[in-house]
């Protein structure tokens, strides 16, 4: 069985910088910056999620650790 890999969600918010760059140039601008957008939440709630665990904090396991 293969080793588990951890995603790297920094890796996310580097995507969004790289498409807000290019975001006013793309043919679809709206659906760039929702995506970004999207992106960009993911890699700071899984870093305040990470961040919560290494403070001993518990998750939930509900939408409300949202």
């Amino acid at each position: 069985m293969p080793a588990k890999t951890v995603f790297q969600w920094g890796n996310y918010l580097a995507l969004a910088d790289e498409w807000m760059a290019n975001a006013a140039t793309s043919q679809h601008p709206e659906a760039v910056y929702r995506s970004l957008i999207s992106r960009a939440y993911y890699a700071v709630f899984h870093a305040s999620f990470n961040l919560a665990q290494t403070l001993g904090l518990e998750s939930t396991q509900s939408a409300s650790d949202h």
